[in-house]
């Protein structure tokens, strides 16, 4: 995220000097994509607090396990599939938003 706000911030500051503009246009544009991440962090910190001890250990025991699997999984699409079986990834482009 910060690579995407440096890269938002030149190009604000590309169009415009006014750096009061250049900030709010940021805020804007940026606004919606942090709360979306910070909605995401109070939840999983609440959730947090309200887990056991018992039931934390099992959670993270089975992420552990979970994790070990998608790694040799991800492994086995890396290097033993042929490249037209791997799905396309789809991730967030901020070179797409638009400044207006």
């Amino acid at each position: 995220m910060a690579l995407e706000d440096a890269y938002l911030l030149s190009r604000l500051l590309k169009k415009t000097d006014d750096l009061g503009e250049v900030f709010r246009q940021y805020d804007t544009i940026r606004r919606p994509r942090i709360n979306v991440f910070a909605k995401s962090a109070q939840r999983r910190g609440n959730m947090r607090r309200e887990t056991g001890a018992w039931q934390q250990f099992v959670k993270e025991t089975l992420l552990w396990l979970w994790l070990k699997i998608m790694s040799r999984l991800i492994w086995l699409m890396a290097n033993a599939l042929p490249k037209r079986w791997i799905p396309s990834s789809v991730s967030y482009d901020i070179t797409t938003v638009a400044l207006d």
